[in-house]
């Protein structure tokens, strides 16, 4: 896994796992990936 990527995986259950690579204490998502993340649609993370 490289410097800054984060990988998100779904098993045949349904169930999602994300992997992430931190810096120091900072985690940085796009909005798409954070609103998958939580369940939500962009629109929502936007606001």
């Amino acid at each position: 896994m490289e410097k800054g990527e984060i990988l998100i995986y779904q098993n045949q259950e349904g169930n999602t796992k994300i992997d992430v690579m931190r810096e120091e204490d900072t985690i940085w998502l796009s909005q798409t990936k954070m609103a998958f993340l939580l369940g939500k649609a962009s629109t929502t993370i936007r606001e």
